[in-house]
């Protein structure tokens, strides 16, 4: 296998790209994150609590909470959060194929999550919970 197809550089910068285009493309399909944005603000902005109010964990409304503290655009800024996240997926999954089963495990795993169409709605939908999932847990 030639060195560039193993190597994380590629397989972040071919992510990014990807990600990069389906964030400014793409406008999502999901309403499940503009509700958990939404939910998010209305705790920051208005003081209104969720916790024990919601359907889902409130780890799912904290990160949205987080990057609206530092900047008041509820699509913008949350959906560029979660693309890195997404991008940090592809990084710990490589690293994670790397130190269980080699380098080319590693750059087999890091290409598919790179290149799986659900991870990269994951990553640039706003707001799922998905994407949180992998890098956290």
């Amino acid at each position: 296998m030639p060195s560039w197809v193993t190597s994380l550089l590629v397989i972040l910068l071919v992510a990014a790209i990807l990600r990069l285009a389906a964030l400014v493309g793409f406008e999502g399909t999901i309403q499940d994150g503009p509700t958990r944005v939404a939910i998010a603000r209305a705790w920051i902005v208005d003081g209104i609590p969720f916790f024990g109010r919601t359907l889902w964990p409130e780890g799912n409304y904290l990160l949205p909470a987080a990057v609206l503290l530092f900047r008041d655009d509820p699509y913008w800024s949350v959906r560029i959060l979660y693309a890195i996240i997404g991008l940090t997926n592809v990084w710990l999954v490589y690293l994670l194929g790397s130190a269980v089963y080699g380098r080319t495990a590693g750059a087999t795993a890091g290409w598919l999550v790179a290149l799986m169409p659900l991870s990269i709605l994951n990553s640039t939908d706003i707001a799922m919970s998905e994407g949180p999932y992998i890098t956290f847990v």
